[in-house]
């Protein structure tokens, strides 16, 4: 079975979505074709297309077999559609009607975890498969603790940012690391408003994985993310992860073993980041029998991903045979 996977990939930038669409390809030893860089190809040259997100939908062939794998509906075109001003809403209404007339024409979705499913339903009224993303565990290690917090992502507002600097500038005498390319608007934030005990990191994998094993502990504030895949990599390296109770991170986050899910509030944060000490410092364990590595390695590793998008492939190529 020949499958492409399309792709809408900004050539410039390297985060979860170019990780998980690089598994994928590998899952189902596809060809990449990227939508803003590709001149067209040859439906008759495949015989199964899997797309990844909505730019990318618009460009399948949907009289052959196909997926649609959603992180989420375009959240800017519904369920934060209306916290833009009038005039925003008035220029991508018609954004609106196209990306309803595409989605309403896909015959398979698959979403990367249930808070998408449901996202999924309530805009298209579409049932969806949830096949989680992944990440190679073998890549993941427990060092020793530097007695450093991480806080790894974009850095950006729909991170909460502001909130966890803010947060640590009443906590002076814990450290915190930043880790990740900010958006243009927070590079004065990074040069010039971080405290002393604050500091801002950016570089590859190996810097990062590398920074996961020797943190305290990890930090991960998204906005209702879609899934949240900084938990899973926390785990992976044995390492206490705080989340906010919302969005994906129910379903990755496995509280008390693992982390803690909060309020998404400094105060919250302050009392969560004082406690984990409190604890260290009374020897009190955190750590159960069954570690967070082997929960992550059981559930989220590339292995399980690998076979379930074969099973799936296989289901949507012989229904149309």
């Amino acid at each position: 079975m020949k499958t492409l996977l399309l792709i809408h990939n900004d050539p410039r930038s390297f985060g979860g979505y170019q990780r998980l669409s690089g598994f994928l390809q590998k899952a189902l030893d596809a060809d990449i074709y990227n939508i803003r860089t590709g001149k067209g190809y040859n439906p008759d040259d495949y015989d199964y297309f899997v797309a990844m997100d909505d730019p990318s939908v618009y460009k399948l062939p949907l009289d052959r077999p196909h997926t649609a794998y959603m992180t989420t509906p375009r959240r800017s075109l519904y369920d934060m559609y209306y916290t833009n001003p009038w005039y925003i809403r008035a220029a991508t209404w018609l954004l609106r009607v196209r990306d309803q007339h595409y989605m309403s024409k896909v015959n398979d979705f698959v979403a990367i975890s249930h808070t998408s499913r449901i996202r999924i339903f309530k805009t298209y009224g579409k049932e969806a498969e949830v096949i989680y993303p992944c990440i190679d565990v073998s890549q993941y290690h427990h060092g020793e603790d530097k007695g450093y917090w991480l806080a790894p992502g974009r850095i950006a507002k729909w991170k909460r940012i502001p909130m966890i600097v803010d947060a640590f500038r009443e906590m002076p005498d814990e450290q915190l690391i930043l880790f990740g390319e900010p958006v243009k608007e927070y590079d004065e934030f990074l040069k010039y408003r971080l405290p002393k005990n604050v500091r801002w990191e950016a570089g590859g994998d190996a810097g990062l994985i590398k920074r996961y094993a020797e943190c305290r502990g990890v930090i991960t504030m998204g906005v209702d993310e879609d899934f949240g895949i900084v938990p899973l990599e926390a785990m992976a390296s044995g390492k206490y992860v705080v989340a906010p109770n919302e969005g994906g991170y129910k379903e990755t986050l496995r509280e008390p073993r693992c982390g803690a899910l909060i309020n998404p509030s400094k105060a919250a944060l302050i009392r969560v980041v004082r406690g984990y000490n409190l604890c260290l410092a009374l020897g009190l364990p955190f750590r159960s029998l069954n570690s967070p590595e082997d929960m992550v390695r059981d559930n989220f590793d590339y292995s399980s991903f690998m076979k379930q998008w074969k099973i799936h492939a296989s289901f949507i190529v012989s229904e149309r045979v």
